[in-house]
């Protein structure tokens, strides 16, 4: 039997070439994961983002979807695309004269430092030799290029935004962090254009995440050609569905033609309501059902819960109401990635900035806490310090409680270590 499943790998392999075929966990990305910027969802979903996957962030009005994509785009953008770790000393570089010439708009790129080759987390493919070219000059070449790649293997991680919605705001944007001259922004104006630009983007662009928002905002042109008193029922369902199979199909073959570990696809959506559902949840996604069939996973944000406070100003009788604090729900409504199926979670976020924190910023002290307690520290109650954190002890849970708020490192060494913990539970 084994013969005969080699001979069809074969021939599999010759008729489609040979980066369609192979074992499943050679094949699979399955382990790389984005971080969203919120520990809280990256946890529910099983340990972040997958690379290379769609996802589909949906639900009510202002229930943090675009933040939520904008965040994600915003803590990868300064990662090496090669090992998805912080690279060190990046910086944005301009576009040439020419370029500008070409383009006033277009993107900045970005350098900086990364040592993942040297340290063998980047095992990039060996070029291949050039005809005519000498056996010895292709042996300097490729030396060359090895100590170069061993002095740094930087590679750019890329962010594209498509906006059909005209809704993007670059401010807000980079109070969440995101460079903006980096992004690779595009708006189209109908639904077929949206479309083929996300194809392009993904088939023909040098993209690790894109970012469209959102699938509702597909207007087809026929809708814009035409007066309102026509009517063009599902006309945008078939627009999104044609648009969401080229997509991912566009996300295969881009992934087989490369290295790369493919586009990393954050579709958003909003609700709307079915007049004629009679029982049950009357919320539907504008566009059809092919977007659900299609995703990895999706992601269902609640409406949020502002706080706010009331503050004087002029005589005594007039306030004003300044919000400080929302909190964000979704629930996860569907996971092809981690065995986290209908988990509902919550984070919050600063609705403006405060005392030097900025607007959009998670608050996720009590949650890390929690989840640190629960992964990581060993109890032992007979000890005067009975609360062990890997070598250190701590007498009590509010001490380690504000270690874990004021030391940055123990932090940053405490999340990936319980987002660790939720991968290998897969």
């Amino acid at each position: 039997m084994g013969s005969r499943t080699d001979a069809a790998a074969k021939l599999i392999g010759d008729r489609f070439g040979r980066r369609v075929i192979g074992s499943a966990r050679t094949m699979s990305t399955r382990d790389k994961r984005l971080s969203s910027g919120s520990l809280a969802l990256d946890y529910a979903l099983g340990g972040g983002i997958p690379v290379g996957r769609a996802i589909l962030f949906w639900g009510e009005k202002s229930g943090g979807k675009t933040t939520a994509a904008l965040r994600t785009a915003a803590v990868n953008q300064n990662f090496c695309r090669n090992c998805l770790r912080p690279a060190s000393n990046v910086e944005a570089v301009p576009p040439t004269k020419a370029e500008l010439e070409e383009d006033p708009h277009a993107r900045w790129s970005a350098v900086g430092q990364c040592k993942c080759f040297e340290e063998g987390l980047h095992v990039p493919p060996i070029p291949k030799r050039e005809q005519k070219e000498k056996a010895k000059d292709y042996t300097d070449r490729i030396e060359k290029w090895r100590e170069e790649l061993r002095e740094n293997s930087y590679e750019e991680f890329v962010v594209a935004f498509v906006d059909p919605e005209d809704a993007f705001h670059a401010d807000w944007a980079e109070e969440l962090g995101l460079d903006t001259r980096r992004v690779l922004y595009v708006r189209p104006v109908t639904g077929e254009e949206a479309v083929d630009a996300v194809h392009t983007i993904i088939t023909v662009a040098d993209v690790d995440l894109l970012i469209v928002d959102s699938l509702a905002h597909f207007t087809p042109r026929k809708e814009y050609e035409t007066n309102a008193e026509e009517w063009q029922q599902g006309l945008q369902a078939r627009v999104v569905n044609k648009g969401i199979r080229k997509f991912v199909g566009g996300a295969v073959m881009h992934k087989r033609q490369s290295t790369t570990d493919g586009v990393t696809q954050i579709w958003t959506n909003q609700t709307r309501l079915n007049i004629a559902q009679k029982f049950g949840d009357p919320t539907v996604k504008p566009g059809g059902k092919g977007q659900e069939f299609a995703v990895h996973i999706e992601i269902r944000f609640l409406a949020s819960k502002v706080e706010a406070v009331e503050e004087k100003y002029g005589s005594d009788k007039e306030t004003t109401t300044i919000p400080t604090k929302e909190t964000v729900g979704f629930k996860v409504t569907k996971n092809k990635t981690a065995a986290t199926l209908g988990v509902r979670e919550s984070f919050d976020q600063t609705m403006r900035g405060v005392e030097g924190v900025p607007g959009g910023t998670v608050l996720e002290d009590d949650f890390l806490f929690k989840l640190v307690m629960k992964h990581l520290v060993v109890e032992e109650k007979k000890e005067k310090e009975p609360y062990v954190l890997g070598e250190t002890r701590f007498r009590t849970q509010a001490l380690l409680k504000e270690t874990l708020r004021t030391d940055l490192d123990l932090r940053t060494a405490c999340r990936g270590l319980v987002l660790k913990k939720m991968m290998e539970a897969r």
